[in-house]
C-alpha cells in the first residue's frame, strides 16, 4: 500500500472506530493481529467492508473466518440482509460464495490514469 494511502487510513480510522454503525474485527495467530475486516450497518443491512489478510498468512482460512464472524454479528444485531463487494472471480469472491453469499450483480470498474 502506498504510504500516503496508509496515512489517510490511519487518520480516518479513529473516527470510523467510534461510529456506532461501524464494527471492527481482527484475526489473530498466536496473539498477533494478522487480518482485519469491518462491518457497516445501516438499518437492517449489514455490509462487509475492508477485509484484508497479508499474503504470508493467506491460505489458512482467516479471511473466511473474518467473513463468517462479521456475517454472524450482523445477524445477531438484527440485520436481515448482508452483502459484500468483491473483485469478480477473485479469492474474496470465492470465499463469500463458499460461505453462502450469492452473486446478484456485477459492476465493472473504470481504470484511471494518474495525471502527468
Amino acid at each position: 500500500m502506498p504510504a500516503e494511502i496508509g496515512r489517510a487510513w490511519e487518520e480516518l480510522e479513529p473516527y470510523l472506530a467510534r461510529a456506532a454503525h461501524h464494527h471492527r474485527f481482527v484475526a489473530e495467530v498466536d496473539g498477533r493481529a494478522v487480518g482485519a475486516g469491518s462491518l457497516h450497518v445501516h438499518h437492517q443491512l449489514g455490509w462487509l467492508r475492508a477485509g484484508s489478510v497479508p499474503p504470508e498468512f493467506r491460505g489458512r482460512g482467516l479471511q473466511r473466518a473474518l467473513i463468517a464472524a462479521r456475517a454472524d454479528h450482523a445477524r445477531r444485531i438484527g440485520c436481515d440482509l448482508i452483502g459484500a463487494s468483491t473483485i469478480e472471480d477473485g479469492a474474496s469472491a470465492r470465499n463469500v460464495e463458499r460461505l453462502g453469499f450469492r452473486r446478484v450483480a456485477t459492476r465493472r470498474s473504470y481504470p484511471t490514469v494518474p495525471p502527468a
